[in-house]
């Protein structure tokens, strides 16, 4: 029997919708067009268990908590199956780190017991892998063991869960989510409030990396379907990660991580929240380059009376660190 037959079956059975189903075709056909070094068994034997992992989310959905540790110890370790399932579609070859004298920083402040947050843009649902994947050879223990602060969206749309349970997670609702639910509005509050606690905690800890998108959505692409500039970023996402940095005894340092991996799952506008995303994956090249690291204490004598102007300044002048590396991504290819 072939995929599209089992999924066809699949959907009766298990009364899935019509959309999703076909999203997973359309994704499963995608895919096959674009893998590199997988053959036709392997990559049929991944999507029925991506199919299993979605009946299980239908059926039951997980529950994430504020704090989410990657999934590896059970029958399914989530986190190699997040790698293995994005691997054939990075152009390994192409792919580059820049900035690695900073990643070597980086490293040491982790393997010293200190603490750092990395401010990025985001640009695909599955950032955490492929940053995961340029990693892994030349620093291996930031690839497997960064923390990434998480939406509601991937903690909750079934095809995203599979991947988000093998990662370590801090989970929060944003506040466009917030307002689109007013009734659920003072629980979401609440299970921020302990998500931040939780973070905290994290922080006295030491040894721990963050990353952070505070624009709250992805870059998305002009008219020529090319990303050039990032999301702007949320000048009081900025600051509450850095009082709450403040508020531990551990130190903590902060940098500015550019993300250029938009071709490989790119962003799907024209859908709705309410229906599943449309994934129509690339075989590409992805790129990181962490900028120096940021000075947060730092601001124009005319704004150090103004708090908020202060803030906003520093959103800005982080924004710029990430869209110049952003910019160096793309000369240097």
């Amino acid at each position: 029997m072939g995929f599209s037959d089992f999924l066809e079956k699949w959907k009766i059975e298990n009364s899935v919708p019509e959309q999703m189903s076909r999203v997973i075709l359309d994704f499963y056909h995608q895919y096959s067009k674009e893998a590199r070094g997988e053959t036709e068994e392997l990559i049929q034997n991944r999507f029925l268990q991506f199919l299993h992992e979605i009946k299980k989310q239908l059926e039951s959905p997980y529950g994430f908590t504020p704090y989410h540790p990657a999934e590896r110890s059970g029958a399914i370790d989530y986190y190699q199956f997040g790698l293995d399932f994005f691997r054939p579609l990075l152009d390994q070859e192409k792919s580059e780190i820049l900035g690695k004298e900073q990643f070597q920083k980086l490293d040491a402040f982790i393997h010293s017991g200190e603490n750092a947050v990395l401010f990025t843009n985001h640009q695909i649902e599955a950032d955490p892998q492929i940053l995961s994947l340029l990693l892994s050879e030349e620093f291996p223990y930031l690839s497997e063991h960064c923390i990434w602060v998480s939406g509601t969206k991937v903690c909750q749309d079934p095809l995203s869960v599979p991947f988000s349970r093998g990662r370590d997670l801090l989970c929060i609702t944003s506040k466009k989510r917030m307002n689109e639910d007013p009734e659920a509005r003072f629980d979401q509050q609440q299970k921020n409030k302990r998500t931040m606690e939780v973070m905290s905690s994290l922080l006295q800890e030491g040894s721990k990396c963050i990353i952070v998108a505070p624009s709250g959505g992805r870059d998305r692409a002009d008219n020529d379907g090319v990303v050039r500039t990032i999301s702007h970023l949320d000048p009081k996402a900025i600051q509450m990660f850095y009082l709450m940095s403040s508020k531990a005894k551990v130190k903590t340092h902060f940098f500015p991580l550019s993300l250029s991996t938009h071709k490989i799952l790119p962003p799907c506008d024209d859908f709705k929240d309410e229906e599943v995303e449309p994934r129509l994956p690339s075989y590409s090249s992805a790129y990181a380059y962490l900028g120096e690291e940021l000075d947060m204490e730092s601001a124009p004598e005319s704004l150090q009376s103004d708090r908020r102007a202060a803030q906003e300044w520093r959103a800005q002048e982080i924004e710029k660190k990430i869209q110049m590396g952003f910019n160096k991504i793309h000369s240097s290819q």
